[in-house]
């Protein structure tokens, strides 16, 4: 409820008249206000208590028992009262002319008229003042009411003042706070539209595009390199196990040489490639060693396997023995291939001497034979090429199984 309609409230209060028993009227703090808005009351309804009957005079009831009636308190009315006493003093005044009473009998009629004004006006006067008193305690009582109700919504006013200052506040702060986040939409639209051109801009670049493209082949490229990359790993493992078992199998190479006591010479390739003539001529008692000279001082280690487990590396060794024994023949057969081409060789190496003293002694057959000895001589130079060929590859060997050696030695060292 707000403090209009308090006040509003208030001034259609009904105005209250107080009457002292001087019957001066006192008008109460709510006089004061503005009667503009003034609102008919109806007047309070009078108790009707039991009060004695009346009674005129015996006279008076000889006189006009007719006009006699009972009067009480509660149905006083002073206009009837009046016009009652008009119409019996109009009946009197009608009887007599009627009759032509008296002079004595008027005289007394008179008298009578006038005791019963002074009853009924000390009657009326009595109910006046107790009603006028009564209303002086009701007014009273509505008065202080009315005091501590003026009291009451002016405290109810204060705090709704105070509620409505703080609800100002509040209303004043959400004001500002609307203001500067209208200030900050407003500002963010603008960044908002900035952003917005910026992207369109950039859908268009150009040099964007051709970043885009670099992009999806760095990317492409990518891809393969890990490709390639995995697949280099794969290797190397493989690599590495390749080389673990190579080790392996070296380490029982030694074993057996360790074993038979076999006694090689080591050549370098130097020595190879002047060991063999420019005519061919191969020594075949000579052997090429597998064994640097560093190896020949001292005994060799025997493999060691340490825990290994016979049952799950037994299948392996098995196939790795089968493999060794292979290739064991395949070099016996080509030592005896060897051996058989050196022989040739010899035989036609001794051919060509014979050749050669015919060239030398007949001239005619000289055509024949130089068509011929070119041929031998394309022949023997392919031969020869495949030879260093072969001594190179057989130098590469060696020289990669010193390097293993020599790291097995320091591990038997160690």
């Amino acid at each position: 409820m707000s403090a209009r309609q308090i006040i509003s409230s208030m001034q259609a209060l009904p105005l209250f008249r107080i009457i002292t028993p001087n019957h001066r009227a006192i008008t109460t703090p709510t006089n004061k206000m503005s009667t503009a808005n003034e609102i008919p009351t109806k007047p309070r309804r009078k108790k009707k208590s039991v009060v004695p009957v009346h009674k005129s005079s015996k006279n008076e009831e000889g006189i006009n028992s007719e006009s006699s009636h009972k009067i009480y308190s509660g149905q006083f009315n002073s206009k009837k009262r009046i016009k009652q006493r008009s119409n019996e003093v109009n009946e009197l005044s009608g009887d007599k002319r009627d009759r032509h009473y008296s002079n004595d009998r008027d005289d007394w009629n008179l008298d009578l008229i006038e005791s019963a004004d002074k009853n009924t006006h000390k009657i009326r006067k009595r109910s006046l003042i107790e009603a006028n008193e009564r209303l002086y305690a009701e007014n009273q009582q509505l008065n202080e009411k009315l005091n501590e109700n003026e009291e009451f919504f002016n405290k109810k006013i204060g705090k709704f003042k105070e509620k409505l200052g703080v609800i100002e506040k509040f209303n004043e702060d959400l004001v500002n706070e609307n203001n500067i986040i209208k200030i900050q939409y407003k500002d963010l639209l603008v960044n908002f539209e900035e952003c917005k051109s910026q992207l369109e801009n950039t859908k268009h670049c150009k040099s964007c595009e051709e970043l885009k493209n670099a992009l999806e082949r760095c990317s492409a490229e990518n891809d393969l390199l890990k490709a390639s990359n995995k697949q280099l790993v794969e290797d190397i493992d493989m690599l590495k196990n390749v080389v673990y078992r190579l080790n392996v199998q070296m380490e029982r190479y030694q074993d057996k040489l360790r074993r038979y006591n076999v006694k090689t010479k080591s050549l370098t390739i130097n020595q190879i490639s002047e060991s063999v003539p420019n005519n061919l001529e191969l020594i075949t008692n000579e052997t090429i060693t597998t064994l640097s000279e560093s190896h020949m001082d001292h005994p060799h280690v025997p493999i060691s396997w340490g825990k290994v487990n016979a049952h799950t590396l037994g299948p392996l060794l098995d196939a790795y023995q089968e493999t060794i024994s292979e290739k064991e023949e395949i070099i016996q057969n080509y030592e005896m291939e060897l051996s058989n081409f050196t022989g040739k060789l010899q035989e036609i190496m001794n051919e060509n001497e014979i050749l050669h003293k015919r060239l030398t002694e007949d001239d005619e057959c000289s055509a024949k034979l130089i068509v011929e000895v070119d041929k031998v001589k394309s022949e023997l130079k392919a031969t020869k090429e495949q030879n260093d060929l072969l001594i190179k590859k057989c130098a590469l060997k060696q020289d990669k199984l010193e390097e293993v050696l020599q790291c097995y030695e320091q591990k038997g060292e160690y």
